[in-house]
């Protein structure tokens, strides 16, 4: 058991230093391996659940079946009762977490679990720049997109650009391929924050053919708009803008008739 969890921790530090070197097929080869502890993360991404809970993670706890240890740990302690060397490890893990507890040992500690929030988050993230990737290489396959993107301020009131890209592979295809906070919100300084995102990513806004935003005057302003900014670098580029917002009052107006 002990050669397992050294394998995995391995393959987790092999694949976040991949991820720094730009290799993400390595990093994915690494991070599939690793899943081997980690089942349940699949189901969690595919689900669009939220991985950890609010209180109740702590290892000693694990044994009290009456808590709610959020989604990720609460589907590890399932499989445990089905898979006796998970059983084992999370046995074990919980009486040394115990152990520590009630001597009131504070820090980092040297007890390794590979369910805590550290490791998922790791995983996470590792999970996040293979799908950015994949997302990029169709992206570059299909030879040309479109962008939209709009704003909206989040709990503490900063405004986050969302980023989305539309291609042609089979089917149509609309990815989210960031969230950006927004420093400055006129045309000039969101075609930046477009153009910077884009190329961290490895897309080419030479090949962006299309651009959808609302009709805010940073956006489709003639002179200083963001899509005039988009234009001077790809002047083949179509600019539409988002009329949703005009069509509210007609979708209300048919809800309130049919009820």
């Amino acid at each position: 058991m002990e050669a397992n969890k050294d394998e995995a921790y391995q393959c987790l530090e092999l694949a976040n230093h991949a991820i720094t070197e730009g290799n993400i097929d390595k990093a994915e080869k690494l991070i599939n391996k690793s899943y081997k502890l980690y089942p349940n993360s699949e189901v969690d991404r595919k689900r669009g659940l939220s991985f950890r809970g609010k209180r109740h993670e702590a290892a000693y706890s694990l044994t009290d079946e009456t808590l709610d240890h959020g989604t990720f740990l609460e589907i590890l302690i399932l499989l445990g009762k089905f898979d006796p060397i998970l059983k084992n490890h999370l046995d074990h893990v919980a009486l040394k977490s115990k152990k520590a507890h009630q001597k009131n040992k504070t820090g980092r500690g040297s007890l390794v679990t590979f369910f805590s929030k550290t490791t998922i988050n790791s995983i996470i993230q590792i999970i996040c720049q293979i799908m950015r990737q994949n997302i990029v290489n169709e992206i570059k396959s299909a030879g040309m997109f479109s962008i939209q993107i709009d704003t909206t301020q989040d709990v503490k009131v900063e405004d986050q650009c969302s980023i989305i890209i539309r291609y042609l592979t089979d089917s149509v295809k609309e990815r989210l391929i960031a969230v950006t906070n927004v420093k400055s919100s006129t045309g000039e300084s969101m075609f930046q924050l477009v153009k910077e995102t884009l190329e961290v990513n490895g897309v080419d806004l030479k090949y962006c053919i299309g651009s959808s935003t609302d009709g805010a005057s940073n956006m489709q302003g003639r002179y200083k708009g963001f899509s005039k900014y988009l234009s001077d670098e790809n002047p083949s580029q179509l600019h539409v803008v988002q009329d949703y917002r005009k069509m509210y009052p007609s979708f209300s107006r048919q809800c309130v008739s049919n009820l």
